[in-house]
């Protein structure tokens, strides 16, 4: 099997991005919120594995991308702190909402979460066309 240039699997992580918050619009309206918390996550991290591999900067753990995303995006000034401080918050969120055995999900607070991984990913996109 051929290995992936470094522009193939960021193209790859920011689909996987695109195509889960279209998941997640189906998921709100149905109100699965667990689920759909899970998703805001999934899609906000993939944009963020993509920004790592921009950079050779490869992690094999959750924690480990917020943490590179931070020290090579945020304390840089390249990407605005409300997008960390964003992806800090849904980061915890989906721990909690997958892990603890009762969670009382706000559809409201998902619709918010929802736009702001919309703004995440849009901010990534913006970043990637930039650097080309």
């Amino acid at each position: 099997m051929k290995a992936k240039s470094k522009e193939d699997r960021i193209a790859f992580r920011m689909r996987r991005a695109t195509d889960t918050l279209k998941e997640i619009e189906t998921l709100i309206e149905e109100e699965f919120l667990h689920t759909s918390a899970n998703r805001i996550y999934y899609a906000s991290f993939y944009a963020v594995k993509s920004l790592l591999i921009s950079i050779d900067e490869e992690t094999k753990t959750h924690a480990g991308a917020r943490s590179l995303f931070a020290k090579h995006f945020i304390q840089s000034g390249i990407i605005e702190p409300q997008y960390y401080r964003f992806y800090s918050e849904i980061f915890d969120y989906r721990h909690e909402v997958d892990y603890d055995e009762i969670v009382d999900l706000d559809l409201e607070k998902i619709k918010s979460l929802y736009k702001e991984a919309k703004l995440l990913v849009s901010r990534v996109e913006k970043y990637l066309s930039e650097m080309k």
